[in-house]
C-alpha cells in the first residue's frame, strides 16, 4: 500500500532468526547431501541404517527427506531421529 510496507517483507528476517536459533540448539546442521544414520527405527528403516539427506524443509520445525542404503526413502524425519554419519 501507500505506506511502503509490502506483505511478507519481514519473512526473510524471521527465516534467518529461526536458522540461527536452530544452529544454536543442535550440534550438527544437516544439509542436502549430508551423510546420516537412522538413530531410531523408522518406517522400513532399522536404526543404524546409513542414508543421504535429499531434501530439507521447514522454517520453525526442520524436517528431512532421506534416501537410505536399503532403498527406502523416508520424509518428514525430525533431526532427533538422525545422527550425522562419521
Amino acid at each position: 500500500g501507500p505506506s511502503g510496507a509490502r506483505p511478507g517483507a519481514g519473512a526473510r528476517a524471521g527465516e534467518r532468526y529461526y536458522r540461527r536459533a536452530m544452529a544454536k540448539n543442535s550440534d550438527t546442521i544437516l544439509r542436502k547431501g549430508s551423510k546420516v544414520v537412522a538413530a531410531i527405527d523408522l518406517r522400513g528403516v532399522p536404526a543404524g541404517t546409513p542414508g543421504t539427506v535429499r531434501m530439507v524443509v521447514g522454517v520453525t520445525w526442520t524436517r528431512f527427506r532421506v534416501d537410505f542404503a536399503n532403498g527406502t526413502s523416508v520424509g518428514s524425519i525430525d533431526a532427533s531421529m538422525l545422527r550425522a554419519a562419521g
